[in-house]
């Protein structure tokens, strides 16, 4: 069966004219400086300033050698794995005394590829070894002359990779660089660039290489470029009005408050239902506020006539988040409760029986409602499972009646006596159960503290 082709999408993102004079090595006098052929043998000679595309076959290395004619010569090395991690070493030997007898009639080196290889145990001084697939560098502002050596070999699978060797880095690097970056996307002829920046211009090339020969050809490039971001809707927020809103993950939302009335102060009440969010608050274009919201959390600002408020609220990395937004210029009784730090329940080991289990949780300094909920799980409920579940967001009245176990209230002044302890009871032995406490707020929402797995013993 004649093997598929693989197809490489090159991505390239130009940030300038990269029009440069590269500069070149005298190859006559590198050809008489090295004596010991038998390095060149089935191996390449590093271009200075020019960076190389090769492949590796797994378990086979390949070596390449690079000449600095002069002490103290800026040196940079740098290898780049494109699809693998590489093994590679880099190492450096005095270069051979010239050849005696220059003009005295002997004849003109063999050029390299005539030069027939001899046996040679040198292996010269390790300058650097490394592991990995992460773009790597060997850099000296002053290296000694000699003969460097590179060894390169990829244990995993057959592989690309780049080299870039030159003696005058300060001088690359003046120029503007290009971000390239290379998706192998198999024997697709269609594919989607993501993450890319708004309005800006790209150069694709393609390839199409066969894995077994590593012969590739090049179809024709193009450009194209993004779109404008678009401008971002803004949701109203109503005094004294609950809104829930859904955020992508690394998304952000924007939510508008503009008081009708004079008002001294305002409140914006935030419950973060799952992971945490960053809130900003900007007061007429000013910055007032910017802080990462766990849970529920309230921010009180002092108010301003015909004022007008903007929130920013940015997602996290590890997924989509969901919150409730209340704004209010009459922060009296709070519409969400104030939760204690620690949200949570902890279960009584020695006080399990077969058919009870105790818990503990903290309370609040004001008066406030605890709804106790159970459900049974089995014995396979998982992390991911109980995460899942972890929405607090989700009320009381998500749950079915006959998992309540009981409501009442409780609260402490001294928030280190504000703990309160329950038995649940007709449970079965032997059992997993899901344990959930709600705090109810004054104005109906409620908060879920951390969900409690507990396990009824078999025999008693």
């Amino acid at each position: 069966m004649a093997p598929l082709p693989l197809w490489l999408l090159w991505l390239l993102l130009p940030l300038g004219p990269r029009a440069q004079k590269l500069p070149t090595r005298n190859e006559e006098l590198f050809q008489m400086q090295v004596r010991d052929k038998a390095f060149f043998h089935d191996s390449s000679v590093l271009p200075d300033g020019a960076e190389i595309s090769s492949y590796l076959f797994r378990d086979t290395p390949k070596r390449y050698f690079f000449v600095v004619e002069e002490d103290n010569t800026p040196l940079s090395v740098t290898v780049t794995p494109c699809d693998t991690p590489l093994e590679w070493r880099l190492s450096l030997q005095e270069l051979p005394e010239e050849a005696s007898g220059q003009g005295s009639g002997e004849q003109e080196p063999e050029p390299l590829e005539q030069q027939r290889p001899q046996a040679t145990h040198e292996t010269g001084a390790e300058l650097l070894s490394y592991q990995g697939n992460d773009v790597e560098s060997f850099v000296s502002a002053g290296a000694p002359s000699g003969l460097y050596r590179l060894e390169l070999l990829s244990t995993e699978k057959d592989a690309h990779f780049r080299v870039y060797a030159t003696t005058t880095p300060a001088s690359d690097h003046s120029r503007p660089q290009a971000d390239i970056q290379k998706v192998c996307i198999g024997n697709k002829n269609i594919f989607t660039v993501s993450d890319l920046k708004p309005d800006t211009q790209y150069y694709f090339d393609v390839f199409v290489a066969n894995g077994r020969s590593n012969m590739s050809t090049a179809y024709v490039g193009t450009f194209a470029r993004t779109r404008e971001e678009a401008a971002q809707k803004t949701l109203e927020l109503k005094d004294r009005k609950v809104t829930e809103v859904f955020v992508k993950r690394k998304g952000a939302k924007l939510l508008r408050f503009a008081p009708v009335s004079s008002h001294q102060k305002v409140a914006f009440f935030v419950h973060s239902c799952l992971d945490a969010v960053r809130v900003q608050v900007r007061l007429d274009g000013k910055l007032v506020l910017s802080q990462s919201v766990e849970g529920v959390r309230q921010f009180l600002l002092r108010g301003r006539p015909k004022a007008k408020y903007l929130l920013r609220l940015k997602g996290s990395r590890k997924g989509a988040s969901l919150l409730k937004v209340l704004a209010s210029t009459r922060p009296g009784k709070h519409a969400f409760p104030s939760l204690p730090e620690d949200t949570r329940i902890k279960a009584f080991d020695r006080l399990r029986t077969c058919s009870s289990a105790t818990v503990a949780w903290l309370g609040t300094q004001e008066r406030s409602k605890f709804c106790l909920y159970k459900k049974e799980v089995g014995d396979a409920y998982s992390e991911d499972q109980r995460k899942r579940e972890q929405n607090q967001c989700l009320g009381p009245d998500t749950r079915a009646k006959s998992e309540k176990v009981l409501c009442k209230y409780f609260h402490s002044r001294n928030p280190q006596r504000a703990v309160t302890t329950e038995t649940v009871r007709g449970l079965q032995p032997g059992k997993a159960y899901l344990l959930d406490v709600y705090l109810v707020g004054h104005g109906g929402h409620s908060v879920k503290y951390q969900s409690k797995v507990v396990k009824t013993r078999r025999v008693c």
